[in-house]
């Protein structure tokens, strides 16, 4: 399997949808953009409600270049909500698979990114809050053809 999404320099379209603790489905929109540097990669994300109300996500990770020998690499990202996570990706045949946690232990998820072909992907997402679900997510990510900023 040929992973393009984190190991190519792209901009992502995301659409689909946000659950909240309830279940309450609401519909989201937004894009990630894939940047590399040297030894960091970027991954930088916006979500926002697809209604044009005030509901707004981003989520920032920094993640270690990917070493294929190695199976995995580690990310960190920091949230205004939940402070600082801390996850773990690996590749399993068309997954994209990422486990994380918060410093302070309050929460944890998982993250399922499912190769469609090199330029979809099927994301599936839960945070939780203890044992309980906090939120959840499930989108679509396709490439846009142009380079991010």
């Amino acid at each position: 399997m040929n992973h393009t999404y984190l190991f190519e320099e792209a901009a992502w379209k995301a659409e689909g949808f946000f659950f909240d603790e309830a279940n309450k489905a609401l519909s989201i929109v937004g894009e990630t953009k894939i940047l590399h540097e040297k030894n960091i990669w970027h991954s930088n994300s916006l979500f926002r409600l697809a209604d044009g109300s005030d509901g707004e996500f981003s989520l920032n990770l920094d993640i270690a270049p990917f070493d294929i020998k190695k199976g995995n690499t580690r990310w960190t990202a920091f949230n205004q909500t939940f402070g600082k996570f801390i996850g773990e990706i690996i590749i399993e045949d068309e997954y994209i698979i990422s486990v994380f946690y918060s410093e302070d232990g309050k929460y944890s998820g998982s993250e399922y990114l499912h190769c469609i072909d090199e330029t979809l992907y099927k994301n599936k997402s839960v945070i939780f809050k203890g044992k309980e679900k906090l939120s959840s997510w499930s989108i679509k990510l396709s490439r846009n053809n142009s380079q991010p900023d």
